[in-house]
């Protein structure tokens, strides 16, 4: 009798300034995912509903919680400015994973972390969400989530999203919700 392979484990790293802490975007992936077979872990902390000023002092709490919650990761999948963090805490992991950013509020050259094994960028032309976080001056931010990634790593693939979802957070509404568990999957087991 063969040894049991262990479910591949996902974590779901939500944005800031999130009433919902997730609830409402990318956590409602996870009992979907799971269906499928995956261990899913939420980012449960909530970061809180405060400016954009604050949101870059605090930041590097939020990256220290994310650098644990990721030491057993095999994928990470990130919404908003869950991407800006996720980003800054595997460029201090020493370990290997597949990372798919949905409607990343990143700056579309962002140099991605060697800690990536492949990544992916789900994105939605008229995210105007994302276009404004690319006139916030002197940041990480930007409009990757509209544009997709334009930067020159050959382990990222952008992954056009704009006939399926019109808006940020577009792509975990509820009758688009099961097409976009299914391209996550399919991402993830391409790459298996």
């Amino acid at each position: 009798m063969g040894v049991k392979k262990p479910k591949m484990r996902i974590v779901l790293i939500h944005g800031f300034n999130d009433k919902s802490g997730g609830e409402d975007n990318i956590d409602k992936t996870k009992p979907l995912l799971e269906a499928l077979g995956y261990e899913v872990e939420k980012d449960d902390a909530d970061y809180g509903y405060y400016s954009l000023a604050m949101v870059r002092f605090r930041k590097q709490s939020a990256v220290l919680r994310i650098i644990s919650a990721l030491k057993d990761a095999d994928v990470v999948v990130t919404y908003s400015n869950g991407a800006n963090y996720a980003m800054k805490a595997l460029k201090l992991i020493n370990r290997r994973m597949l990372l798919i950013h949905c409607s990343p509020a990143l700056d579309a050259k962002a140099e991605f972390p060697e800690a990536i094994s492949y990544a992916w960028v789900l994105h939605i032309k008229s995210d105007w969400t994302v276009w404004m976080a690319k006139a916030i001056p002197f940041s990480t931010w930007g409009n990757m989530g509209a544009v997709g990634y334009k930067g020159t790593n050959p382990l990222v693939t952008n992954v056009d999203f704009t006939d399926i979802a019109k808006h940020h957070g577009g792509m975990f509404k509820d009758d688009v919700l099961e097409y976009t568990v299914q391209k996550i999957d399919e991402l993830i087991r391409s790459k298996k």
